[in-house]
């Protein structure tokens, strides 16, 4: 469970990243 967590959290903050820099 731990593992996907981190994959969803990395995925968010990369999306939100994007957004920001948009």
């Amino acid at each position: 469970m731990a593992e996907r967590f981190w994959e969803n959290l990395s995925i968010i903050l990369a999306e939100r990243n994007i957004s920001w820099i948009e």
